[in-house]
């Protein structure tokens, strides 16, 4: 078990970095779980077969969209309050 410790603090603290270079005024270690979770899930679906791996192009891509649409959601979601779920009358 020790023997994978050492690689995976590697990578945490590698991502961790980017983080907070990249976005300086958020919690980086939450952040850096968020990328690292999203990127490992990404792998998963991937290897499943669930995602298009026609070429590595759009394997690129979709890795690219996933982490984009993170980062465009991210601060609408933080700054504005969840409204309240519509009301339907029938």
């Amino acid at each position: 078990m020790g023997c994978q410790r050492a690689p995976t603090e590697a990578i945490s603290e590698y991502v961790r970095g980017i983080v907070r270079a990249t976005f300086p005024d958020v919690d980086a270690d939450a952040l850096s779980t968020t990328v690292w979770a999203l990127v490992h899930g990404l792998a998963f679906l991937h290897l499943d077969g669930k995602l298009d791996t026609s070429t590595p192009e759009v394997v690129a891509a979709q890795v690219r969209s996933a982490v984009q649409a993170l980062f465009d959601a991210s601060p609408s979601m933080s700054r504005t309050p969840a409204a309240p779920p519509a009301r339907t009358t029938d």
